[in-house]
């Protein structure tokens, strides 16, 4: 991504912004309801409140460890099985009906399942992983299966063993896919685990957060928990940028 187009995005961001603010001014001004649509200023000052409580930092830092934790779980054996598949191809086949399975599987089954399995501090991890694993799979898989089977050919002719089709082929191939599926795939993992943490009542967690502003009725509170989401989401799409970026620095 150039300056150029950073700056662009930017832009039409700051402008989606503006029309989000603008939109649901109009509405809060409208339905003067101040407790179901509350407006800018209320969510604001809401926002503000949070940043200047521990508890605060308290459940957003449980709430992104298990993020991380979970979607590092999925990529590491997400990305162990489609080199196997890769060098294995009757592995993949043994596998597909089991990633089909766990795409097709409805989300709230899997989030009631994990409850009943693991306690409330374990089960949003294992729902996100069931979530996170089959997408990320899945995408690696096509990356992989995008070169050319001219090159795999050529290898089997030339005899180049497994090693070195997994070092020089099959892993430069999918190392930059990483990046792209992180800025993906993590938003989902967020919203996969508050949703779990939810269900769950974990405590002292961003889900226990906005269930309990939800019991209050408290909407301005449960939308600056949102917008907190929301900011982590964005923020690891930057550091997964700039990780990119200086990468290709050093390149």
């Amino acid at each position: 991504m150039t300056k150029k187009s950073l700056i662009y995005n930017l832009i039409y961001v700051a402008v989606g912004v503006i029309a989000i603010v603008l939109l649901w001014t109009l509405l809060a001004v409208t339905q003067d309801k101040p407790l179901l649509f509350p407006t800018v200023g209320q969510i604001l000052q809401q926002m503000f409140s949070l940043l200047g409580s521990a508890a605060f930092y308290s459940a957003v830092f449980n709430t992104l460890l298990r993020c991380i934790l979970a979607f590092v779980l999925a990529i590491v054996i997400a990305f162990v099985l489609v080199l196997t598949v890769a060098v294995f191809p009757a592995v993949g086949r043994i596998l597909a009906p089991i990633i089909a399975l766990l795409r097709a599987f409805p989300t709230m089954s899997v989030i009631l399942i994990a409850l009943v399995w693991l306690n409330s501090r374990s089960s949003p991890v294992l729902v996100c992983f069931l979530i996170a694993f089959p997408l990320l799979y899945s995408n690696l898989l096509n990356k992989v299966t995008d070169i050319s089977v001219q090159l795999t050919d050529m290898c089997k002719v030339y005899h180049v063993d497994r090693t070195r089709r997994i070092t020089r082929m099959y892993i430069p191939a999918i190392l930059p896919q990483l990046a792209k599926e992180t800025s993906a795939v993590f938003p989902v993992v967020i919203k996969v685990v508050i949703a779990g943490e939810v269900l769950a009542y974990t405590a002292n967690s961003m889900g226990m957060e906005m269930f309990e502003a939800k019991l209050d009725i408290n909407i301005a509170l449960l939308l600056a928990w949102s917008i907190v989401a929301v900011f982590l989401g964005y923020i690891v799409k930057l550091l997964v940028w700039g990780v990119e970026k200086g990468v290709s620095k050093c390149r």
